[in-house]
């Protein structure tokens, strides 16, 4: 089961939802090529998925995989930098806030005298 399929729980679970778009006809040949997959066997896997154009409609990212793979190894850098990032800045709001948290609490009670 994908990660898009009905009733998967794990979505919440991911930072982006990237789609890989790459045209039928060169999916087909490549598939040919790297697989050795004959005529049609693509379509019969695909035809048991969710429909791609759902997929892509869910994605939060899309990258082009139709041109050379310089293209798409470009588009993948770009994300993973954007996303690397997302996770520097999260981690660095969380190590702010820890330390306020632990400053905000290490003040003595004026009624017992103890640290709170």
């Amino acid at each position: 089961m994908g990660i898009i399929d009905k009733g998967d729980k794990r979505r919440g679970e991911f930072l982006k939802l990237v789609y890989v778009y790459t045209p039928a006809r060169i999916r087909e040949r490549r598939l040919a090529s790297s697989r050795g997959w004959r005529a049609g066997e693509r379509l019969r896997r695909e035809s048991s998925q969710i429909p791609l154009r759902k997929k892509r409609r869910l994605a939060e990212v899309i990258i082009d995989n139709s041109k050379s793979e310089d293209h798409t190894k470009e588009q993948v850098d770009n994300l993973l930098a954007r996303v690397l990032e997302r996770v520097a800045t999260a981690e660095s709001r969380t190590r702010r806030n820890a330390r306020r948290s632990r400053a905000a609490g290490s003040h003595f009670c004026k009624e017992n005298g103890n640290r709170r």
